[in-house]
Formats: structure tokens, C-alpha cells, sequence
């Protein structure tokens, strides 16, 4: 199973990956990937690193979104699963598992934190050739942005903290239409979440707080981290510490 993540040289997304990527490989035994754009040279003891040049005609953000869903086609029969570089697995006995999937698996793709016809990028999972063929994957990445920025309706502005920025969920949005206009021809299984939907079960940084015996419990299956890293590595890296 490979876990892909993305990010440009933003610290507030930089600074993750060294502390997220030792989780997902040290402590619930799954690979990370990050895709990454800028100067800035990741450390890949924990995992593997793709670099990818930047489009200048297009926001690097958009690039860091739609490559997690674009990067699965570059590899051969694997297992791929989405997720954000700020999300901090923290329950072996949910993600361990994950590492054990084979091709006798009863979907073309699984999702862990979605009912309905929205799917976040936090969890997709399906084979690299599925996404290809579900996503319509275009050889060029670069191809492959301009195209679902024609496509989708996604055309707001979404504030994170430290500014606006223009369609902020693209990805996400053209991976719900692609899934909800497929789900008649393909298996999706949306799994049940421990907690509920959505986000059951998650330390999140907009309600931050926790119970120490239920995170040494595994009880919570991950945390949507406060940012950023820099400013808060103290209480950050103590969660760390209990896995």
C-alpha cells in the first residue's frame, strides 16, 4: 500500500512530511510517497519522493492537489491511497491492516471517510490501474490539470489561514463527479468509520483535544494537525511519541 501525499515548499506543508512520513512507515508499516514542487529537498528516509516541475500557468496548489490523484498511474499494480501531508495516522490496528490487501478484493475502489456522493481525498484506495482508468488519467500531467480545470465548476475562493486561494477543492470534485458518474460500472465500498462520518474518531485541529489513555488505545484513527509545524512541534511530536 502506498500512501501519497503532496506539497510545494510552503512550510506549512513542508514541515510535515519528515514526522508523517516515519508514522506511516514506522508505526502503522505502510509506504509514503510524496510528490513534491519547489527547491526544497525532501528527506526520503521514510519514504519515497517524486520530484514534478511546476506549470507556471497554473497554481502551484492546484498542482499539489490533483498529482496525488494523477501519481498512482506511474506505478504498476499497487495499491494507492490519498491523503493530506497534515493528516497524522495515529491507530495500528485501523491502518495496519491496509497492508495485507490483495487483488482478491471485493471493490474497484475503497473509500474510509465518505457516504454519499462526496469523496474527500482523505482515504481513496484502489489500484494504480483503476484510478488511471476511473480518473481518465492523461499521460501529461500538466495535460491533466488544464483539463479538469475546464471541466470543473469549482470556482471559489477558500481561505486556510494563511491566504485565499482559488478552487481550493478541485480535486476533490472531480474525483466525486468521475466516482458518482462511474458507480453503476465500477464497486465502491465506503467503508464504516469508527466514530461516524465524517471524521469520527479524529483529534482535529478545529475542536484540538484528546483523551491520553484513548490515543495509547488506538481508539483515534488520525489527526488533522495544527498548523503550523514550526509553532506547534512541542505538542505535535507528543502525540508522535505515544505511537
Amino acid at each position: 500500500m502506498l500512501v501519497i501525499m503532496s506539497c510545494d515548499d510552503n512550510p506549512y506543508y513542508f514541515d510535515f512530511w519528515e514526522p508523517v512520513s516515519y508514522v506511516w512507515k514506522e508505526k502503522m508499516g505502510l509506504m509514503p510517497v510524496l510528490v513534491h514542487f519547489g527547491e526544497k529537498t525532501p528527506s526520503n528516509t521514510h519514504g519515497a519522493v517524486i520530484k514534478m516541475p511546476i506549470d507556471p500557468d497554473i497554481p502551484v496548489h492546484t498542482h499539489c492537489q490533483l498529482s496525488r490523484i494523477w501519481v498512482p498511474k506511474l506505478f504498476e499494480n499497487q495499491f494507492c491511497m490519498t491523503s493530506d501531508i497534515d493528516m497524522i495516522p495515529l491507530s495500528r490496528k485501523y491502518w495496519n491492516p491496509l497492508g495485507s490487501m490483495t487483488d482478491e478484493q471485493e471493490f474497484d475502489r475503497l473509500h474510509l471517510n465518505s457516504s454519499g456522493d462526496y469523496y474527500p481525498i482523505c482515504y481513496n484506495i484502489a489500484k494504480s490501474e483503476t484510478y488511471k482508468d476511473v480518473l481518465e488519467l492523461d499521460d501529461n500531467f500538466n495535460d491533466f490539470m488544464k483539463k479538469v480545470v475546464d471541466e470543473t465548476s469549482n470556482r471559489g475562493t477558500h481561505d486556510i489561514g494563511f491566504g485565499k486561494f482559488e478552487n481550493w477543492f478541485i480535486d476533490e470534485e472531480y474525483l466525486s463527479n468521475k466516482l458518482t458518474s462511474k458507480k453503476d460500472k465500477i464497486k465502491i465500498l465506503q467503508a464504516d468509520r469508527p466514530g461516524g462520518h465524517p471524521n469520527g474518531s479524529r483529534i482535529d485541529r478545529d475542536r484540538w483535544g484528546y483523551h491520553l489513555q484513548s490515543l495509547k488505545d488506538g481508539n483515534y484513527i488520525d489527526c488533522h494537525s495544527i498548523r503550523p509545524f514550526s509553532e506547534h512541534r512541542e505538542e505535535i511530536m507528543k502525540i508522535v511519541s505515544v505511537l
